[in-house]
């Protein structure tokens, strides 16, 4: 187990601990993990993985080739058409050529997203659909996109950890991983511009305000961190990040998962980060380690 995943399998169960206290020893789960639970879920959804891409003919008429990518779809069954069936030869191609699209006909390629469509068409084919049907992420699939691009990056984030710890150069003794489900990584008396919503795990700059800027609580350290990496995840990337060793009276500027010296602060044993974030970015995750 890394530093990483140790670290957060004490939160973990910390937090276990302090919700078991809250709850009672008498209290018991109905499901004994997430993965059973969201199965329960889908066992009652029947039939609502089939899915279905409707595209008015309309759209292609006059056209050359239109493509359309289906996000959610992880299977192609088949294609139909709402109204009368058209008189004009209609062509799909999943990425193995063209074929005749005709009711019922079965796409080459049932695992591609994107499809490149051509059609001649007369004018009294304009008013029909062509349906593509397709089975649908199943519900445990269907995480949201912000969630999804936070655990992308830390992941990312704990392979680079990884990495370095197998070169004794650079070996990190510590880290800190914050998806803002609450304000305890931010330092409040600091922090100036921004407000952690907590329901929504997001760091956002207030209205009216050009820039925020959060600073992190200081880490009090046994030893003087000489190395940092830090990585995060926000709808534009455009955050600047700075680090501190003398508890913020003197700054470095930070370069996003890259491995920076910190060789150029005064000696110091207390962390601090601070990230300037422009109006109109949100922050959805912070990761840093340093040695």
């Amino acid at each position: 187990m890394d530093i990483i995943a140790q670290q957060l399998a004490k939160r973990s169960k910390a937090k276990l601990l302090q919700l078991n206290s809250r709850l009672g020893s008498g209290v018991k789960a109905t499901f004994p993990n997430v993965k059973n639970r969201i199965e329960a879920i889908e066992s009652i959804q029947v039939g609502n993985n089939n899915a279905s891409y409707r595209i008015p003919l309309s759209e292609l008429y006059q056209k050359e080739s239109m493509t359309y990518r289906i996000e959610n779809a992880v299977e192609l069954q088949g294609i139909s058409f709402e109204g009368n069936t058209p008189t004009a030869s209609i062509k799909i191609d999943t990425g193995e050529g063209y074929i005749q699209a005709i009711p019922e006909s079965v796409l080459q390629n049932k695992f591609s997203k994107t499809l490149k469509i051509q059609a001649d068409m007369t004018t009294q084919d304009l008013s029909g659909i062509l349906i593509i049907k397709y089975k649908q992420k199943p519900l445990s699939d269907m995480v949201s996109e912000m969630e999804a691009n936070t655990s992308i990056n830390l992941a990312k984030h704990n392979l680079r950890v990884s990495t370095l710890l197998n070169k004794s150069r650079y070996k990190l003794t510590s880290s800190v991983i914050d998806s803002f489900s609450d304000a305890s990584g931010v330092d409040s008396t600091w922090s100036t511009g921004i407000t952690v919503v907590n329901s929504q795990k997001k760091v956002i700059v207030n209205a009216g305000s050009l820039n925020g800027e959060l600073y992190t609580p200081s880490e009090r350290l046994t030893i003087q961190p000489r190395m940092l990496l830090i990585s995060y995840v926000s709808n534009i990337a455009n955050i600047k990040f700075y680090a501190s060793r003398d508890d913020g009276m003197n700054w470095i500027n930070l370069n996003s998962d890259t491995l920076m010296s910190l060789s150029f602060l005064p000696t110091g044993k207390s962390l601090k980060i601070k990230a300037t974030i422009p109006a109109g970015t949100e922050l959805y995750g912070l990761a840093y380690s340093w040695e």
